[in-house]
């Protein structure tokens, strides 16, 4: 086991760096999410719009 006692202080300050990294990442990762989900709702709205006025104009 001298391989993994050689290999601890290389990893010494390391224990947070995973929780950090997700901290770091998250809101970016869920404004591109929740963007994405808006822009999607977006066109939806538009696309119901869109349909609305083209059968109130048949309609007359």
């Amino acid at each position: 086991m001298p391989i993994k006692r050689n290999l601890n202080p290389l990893f010494k300050y390391h224990h947070g760096a995973a929780m950090t990294e997700l901290l770091v990442s998250l809101p970016a990762l869920l404004l591109m999410g929740l963007g994405g989900l808006q822009t999607a709702l977006l066109f939806d709205a538009k696309t119901t719009i869109n349909y609305a006025t083209f059968e109130a104009a048949r309609k007359g």
